[in-house]
């Protein structure tokens, strides 16, 4: 153009910003040379002309073009700068341009521009446009890669140091710098010093930070130190880092995997021998011995693990280069995990496979075409796992499960979660709660397996019974560890496969009998002597931003049962369990409902009886109760209706069924439900029995306020453990009832002044 258009400096320093942001560096670079008149103008205006060759730029005098640029803003030569720095360049060192435009950065105070020194300093050091991976390990190393880069940050920082007024802390990118140098040992040791003291880093920041320093050690060979930094990170935690940490060589792992096999067999004969599988933790060795056994056992299923997610990272970043999309494998039962989303089927492709050393040459292989309408999705899966084997021989990864087998394996991990499960039971009145960090820290090394191979699971049946072995293991430690997602989450699967009432009995039992771990709540810590390293450890048993507690597994197993009921509303185990959270919720409306529901699905069966009495009752104590009288009435009625059913199980009462129709009451099935004839011949149960109806008599006039025929019924509940021994006295129903009906007595002789015979009854019913 003749005249062009004036330039707004402003406006190109924010698209020059926004560029690098979105790291399109090669268009920035290219940008800022056209508007600043550096690129000669029969390359800037040749369309044919590649990428690569506009930004060259041969001048004839250097001072020239550094003058030229000293009478441009620092603000853009800075940026231009940190554009060419980011762009694969061997020969980056002999740039002109590039010298000049750093020479021209430089010569501006850092007491005035620091910001811009920073800015250039994090572009030198980022691993962005580097290729160091090794051919043998196939692995990024830091060390001795793109020296100059390094070389010029540490003259930056250099600058930076004396500069009395900056408040940035330079301690990472020293580190860094140091490490790009070739001085490993000192970088790991800064990256750790500031771990100790990390300042107003975010929680990220210090995973991605302990990450490396890990790294660091990995890369000198020393792995101990390497697990010591990263001991305390989870699973999660590393799968949301910006880097992973290297894979162990298949030497390493195959030494470790030996080495903790004759560990833990050593460990299994031993206390088989003692016939004390319980205490199985002990014949480890000594305390030091036992918690190196378990950093060494995490570590190797760990770095197993992570390889889903290395392939994943790999892959993507090859996959934004040259290599074709590759397409999920879609399955009809689970979600696809981290194996099956990038090794899945995808198009054909005309080029070759590339058998060189680049690391893209992984996603270049022609991939089948899809099949026919009759292919199954076993075809699809079988595809992506081959695909994935090959992805990790191309990166020279071999996991324990492709040496010794994948029986080897989880037997390997089955093993060390008993032992682990041995010292979390042993330690579990600790005040430490040692114990119970472990059993989390295992039951995070089941789930991530089972996460990782959904789909292997489903197409071969040995491997599925080995899975839900594993998964059954991961459910009884984490009920003791109290990691309520986990536990609900395995029952919930229980529930869907079998149907059967008795395990959503089992869960409801579980779920309103439970509280969370003792010592996880916030007041806990206040009176613990390692409280810092306790909340750092309570915050893994969170998964993926989610709270392990017991008010977030109730929320997520109401919204499962009223699922389940919706399309099974027959279900007298679902009905019974969504009434419970009905009633929960104070909903008594509904919990009536879903009660007197329930009780037509089993009309002989206690349980509904009693409990929509239960509802009866607390529906007329409420405010929005309109005919108070009448819901007494119901209640009371449904009260008399379960101590019938409840005493004729115990065979107390005659099976007299002359005046019980169910087909009369629309709708009820005839038959009755198979555990609804059942009759005790146990006396002890038969007790049980009768003194658990008369404690539920004396509670519900206890809650009604009529409290002369719940002193009555308690005391009839009380009579009956008179004529017990001391030892059938211990059995834990009777213990419960017993010790209840006795509270609530001395609760209304003390409240009545009695106060010498709720004493008596104190002291003869619960001291012990």
């Amino acid at each position: 153009m003749a005249n062009p258009p004036r330039v707004d400096l402003n406006v190109l320093n924010i698209l020059a910003e926004v560029l690098i942001e979105m790291r399109e560096f090669e268009k920035c670079a290219r940008l800022l040379k056209e508007l600043l008149h550096l690129t000669p103008a029969q390359k800037a205006q040749s369309s044919g002309a590649s990428i690569s060759t506009d930004l060259v730029l041969h001048p004839s005098n250097p001072k020239v073009l550094l003058k030229k640029l000293h009478n441009c803003p620092v603000d853009i030569v800075a940026m231009l700068a940190v554009a060419m720095c980011q762009i694969p360049n061997e020969n980056i060192s002999e740039d002109p341009l590039y010298n000049s435009a750093l020479e021209v950065v430089l010569t501006h105070p850092p007491e005035t521009h620091s910001d811009l020194h920073l800015l250039l300093v994090d572009a030198m050091l980022a691993d962005e446009g580097t290729t160091a991976d090794t051919v043998s390990r196939r692995w990024l190393r830091r060390a001795n890669v793109r020296r100059w880069f390094a070389e010029q940050a540490h003259r930056i920082l250099t600058l930076l140091e004396d500069c009395p007024s900056l408040e940035a802390d330079l301690r990472e990118r020293q580190a860094m710098c140091r490490w790009r140098l070739g001085q490993v040992e000192e970088a790991a040791l800064q990256l750790e010093a500031l771990l100790e003291d990390p300042g107003e880093r975010t929680e990220a920041e210090l995973r991605n930070m302990r990450v490396r320093a890990a790294e660091a050690w990995i890369e000198i060979g020393n792995s101990s130190r390497a697990d010591q930094v990263l001991s305390c990170l989870s699973y999660e935690d590393l799968q949301r880092s910006n880097a992973l940490p290297p894979p162990l060589s298949t030497a390493e792992r195959k030494s470790l995997y030996k080495e903790l096999s004759e560990t833990i067999d050593r460990t299994l004969s031993a206390a088989a021998v003692a016939k004390d599988m319980e205490r199985a933790h002990e014949h480890v060795g000594t305390k030091e011995e036992l918690l190196r056994f378990f950093a060494k056992f995490r570590h190797l299923v760990y770095d197993c693990e992570l390889d889903f997610k290395r392939l994943v990272a790999r892959s993507t970043s090859a996959k934004e280069g040259s290599a074709p999309a590759i397409e999920d494998v879609k399955s009809n039962t689970s979600k696809p995990n981290a194996e099956d989303e990038e090794s899945g089927p995808g198009g054909r492709t005309d080029q070759p496979p590339d058998t060189g050393q680049g690391p893209d040459s992984l996603l270049l292989l022609p991939a089948k075409a899809p099949k026919a309408s009759a292919s199954k999705a076993a075809d699809e899966v079988l595809q992506a796992a081959t695909i994935h084997k090959f992805k990790r021989r191309h990166l020279g990864i071999q996991t324990v499960e492709d040496m010794f087998g994948f029986e080897a394996y989880l037997t390997m991990v089955k093993h060390g979660v008993v032992i682990i499960r041995a010292f979390a039971r042993s330690t579990k009145e600790s005040k430490s709660r040692e114990g119970t960090v472990q059993a989390a820290q295992a039951v995070e090394v089941c789930e991530m397996i089972l996460s990782n191979r959904k789909l292997v699971a489903q197409r071969n049946p040995v491997k599925r019974r080995m899975m839900r072995d594993l998964a059954m293991l991961s459910l009884s430690v984490g009920f003791e560890a109290r990691l309520w997602r986990v536990v609900f989450k395995h029952l919930r699967n229980i529930c869907d496969r079998s149907g059967s009432d008795h395990v959503v009995a089992l869960c409801s039992r579980l779920l309103f009998t439970h509280a969370d771990v003792d010592g996880m709540g916030p007041g806990a810590n206040k009176d613990r002597g390692d409280a810092a390293p306790w909340e750092h450890e309570k915050a893994h048993n969170a998964s993926w931003g989610h709270r392990n507690t017991y008010a977030a597994a109730f929320t997520d197993v109401r919204g499962w049962a009223l699922r389940k009921l919706l399309r099974r509303p027959r279900a007298f185990g679902l009905t019974l369990l969504c009434a419970h959270f009905c009633i929960i919720a104070s909903q008594y409306p509904f919990a009536v409902a879903e009660y007197s529901r329930a009780h037509r699905l089993a009309p002989f069966e206690p349980l509904p009886a009693l409990c929509t009495a239960t509802a009866y009752l607390s529906f007329s104590m409420s405010r929005a109760a309109v005919c108070r009288h009448d819901l007494v009435l119901k209640g009371l009625t449904f009260l008399q209706r379960y101590r019938r059913l409840r005493l004729r199980s115990a065979g107390l009462l005659p099976l007299d069924t002359s005046q019980e129709d169910p087909s009369s009451w629309d709708g009820l099935p005839k038959e009755r439900q198979m555990w609804e004839d059942a009759v005790t011949d146990d006396p002890l149960e038969r007790l049980a029995m009768q003194a658990e109806v008369a404690y539920n008599y004396g509670r519900a006039f206890h809650q009604l306020s009529i409290f002369n025929p719940a002193v009555e019924a308690y005391e009839a509940a009380l009579d009956l453990f008179e004529s017990l021994s001391q030892s059938e006295c211990k059995r834990t129903d009777l213990v419960v009832i017993r010790r209840s009906a006795a509270w609530n007595l001395a609760y209304l002789y003390k409240a009545q002044g009695s106060l010498e015979m709720a004493a008596d009854v104190i002291w003869r019913h619960i001291l012990w």
